[in-house]
């Protein structure tokens, strides 16, 4: 005879059991699955673009090969070649805290404070992986399929530059006006204007240091 226990019986009672949909497990685990095979494709499709061939050998093939997992497999989660390109450049920009470092320039109240907070984000977003922001930059520049991706990305720091434009109208600075201003600035935040200025030959410290006294001077603050 077989006999059931009683505190086996009041351990499972109703209001202590949890309830798991089958269903909703099988899907929450093939969705974690997928996002670390996405993030595995992201990470060697961002070494193959660094290495010695750089953009030469930034095929899909060679993505696959280098992530480990099939061509069907890059093809599935990232749908065309400009689909993970855009999922690198949001790479980068994690690597980068941009978010992060525009946040914290929100939130300064001085406003030439908000600038050279705003000027630290990008020089930390374009220091973090040059080789790569340089070689993807380039390629989206020559490719339409990837030219209006890049635009709307710049235009994004336009609106984060604006921001600065307007706080320092507000505290009556700034000697253009608000339009200049911010295509002024915007220029000066640039990934090209860095690079010209020591990023290209790794000086780093020294093309951000360049960035800040340029952008002092075109809102006129006078330079340490």
């Amino acid at each position: 005879m077989y006999r059931v226990s009683v505190h086996y019986v009041r351990v499972i009672r109703p209001e202590n059991r949890r309830q798991v949909s089958p269903r909703n497990y099988a899907s929450d685990t093939r969705r974690a699955s997928s996002q670390a095979t996405r993030r595995r494709i992201v990470l060697g499709a961002l070494d193959l673009v660094k290495a010695e061939g750089g953009l030469r050998d930034f095929t899909m093939e060679l993505v696959a090969k280098r992530s480990g997992v099939s061509r069907m497999t890059v093809y599935y989660q990232f749908h065309s070649r400009a689909e993970l390109i855009d999922a690198l450049f949001d790479e980068l920009v994690d690597r980068g805290h941009l978010v992060d470092g525009i946040a914290r320039a929100s939130e300064e109240t001085d406003a030439l404070m908000v600038v050279d907070r705003l000027v630290d984000a990008f020089c930390a977003l374009w220091s973090c992986e040059p080789v790569a922001m340089r070689r993807l930059r380039s390629l989206a520049s020559v490719d339409p399929s990837l030219e209006a991706d890049l635009r709307a990305r710049d235009d994004r720091r336009r609106v984060a530059v604006r921001m600065a434009v307007d706080r320092l109208a507000a505290a009556g600075g700034g000697g253009a006006s608000a339009s200049e201003s911010i295509e002024a600035l915007n220029a000066l935040l640039s990934f090209e204007l860095w690079d010209i200025l020591g990023g290209r030959e790794g000086r780093v410290e020294e093309a951000c240091a360049r960035v800040h006294a340029l952008v002092n001077a075109t809102i006129r603050i006078p330079s340490a």
